[in-house]
């Protein structure tokens, strides 16, 4: 397609790599790609940055190449036990 296409992925996205996002690219000949950096397939819509990114590109304005998202901070899912 010649339609204009924002992709977002993000590189801990176990969903949909960016690899893969790229390699669906290739039909789009008018794509542009954003990476949320630090986040998954879930929460890449999470960094403010990101829907500013989206509106600017319907807006026909450019987008940055990469966003960055705070890394989570991890939390053991079973309480350690003393």
């Amino acid at each position: 397609t010649t339609v204009p296409t924002l992709f977002v992925t993000a590189t801990l996205d176990g969903i949909t790599s960016i690899a893969q996002t790229r390699e669906i690219m290739r039909g789009f000949s008018d794509a542009r790609l954003l990476i949320v950096e630090n986040a998954g397939h879930t929460s890449q819509f999470h960094p403010p940055e990101v829907p500013v990114a989206l509106a600017a590109f319907f807006a026909g304005q450019p987008v940055p190449a990469t966003v960055r998202m705070s890394p989570m901070t991890f939390m053991p899912l079973i309480a350690q036990q003393k």
